[in-house]
């Protein structure tokens, strides 16, 4: 953790906090919003604290971070290890780029307020450890978000008490059947983006 983000840290009076997570814990002048609604977007948690890698396997960090609630976490590098997230019981905003290494959401099973999933170019078998479908009886306001990412059944969470404000998926190749199935999960707002052909 870099001296600025330490004394932050340090001088910290909030009770809840986002975290952003760079390659080189050096904060991020701006910040990309995936969703398509004023309201999603004001949903959002923007970082207040950022760490580096390696301080995600910190465990006196990570518990020092577990006395506030942490609502969001934004991870814009590749990381080897996600279970991390489970310590922050109470996360509702999560954004994962370069999530090539993500290949299970185990650690979302302890996730019960999670609201809010971004993800880019992780592989997954499907979404029911994020989106259980008892989950949603409690959060009205869902938004998913993939982004060249494969998740072998799509369909997992089409349950009828499944519902998501937005369902935003950016594929990396046109693939009118993956189209279809993703059209069987329940959103207010569904975006299947065709990706541009190169002339």
């Amino acid at each position: 953790m870099i001296a600025s983000q330490i004394s932050k840290l340090e001088s910290c009076q909030k009770q809840c906090l986002s975290l952003g997570i760079t390659a080189d814990g050096q904060p991020r002048p701006s910040l990309g919003v995936p969703w398509e609604s004023t309201t999603s977007a004001f949903n959002m948690c923007i970082p207040d604290l950022y760490l580096a890698p390696e301080d995600t396997q910190d465990s006196a960090l990570l518990e020092r971070l577990g006395a506030f609630e942490i609502l969001g976490c934004y991870i814009f590098t590749p990381l080897s290890d996600y279970r991390f997230l489970s310590r922050f019981p109470l996360l509702r905003d999560l954004y994962i780029e370069e999530g090539q290494q993500l290949t299970s959401l185990a650690f979302a099973r302890e996730l019960e307020e999670l609201s809010m999933l971004f993800l880019e170019n992780a592989h997954l078998p499907d979404l029911t450890e994020a989106f259980p479908p008892e989950r949603f009886s409690r959060i009205a306001h869902r938004c998913l978000g993939l982004y060249h990412c494969r998740i072998d059944c799509p369909e997992a969470i089409s349950s009828p008490r499944t519902y998501f404000a937005e369902l935003l998926i950016w594929p990396q190749l046109p693939d009118e059947q993956e189209r279809l199935r993703w059209k069987q999960v329940h959103a207010g707002t569904f975006r299947y983006y065709q990706p541009r052909q190169k002339k």
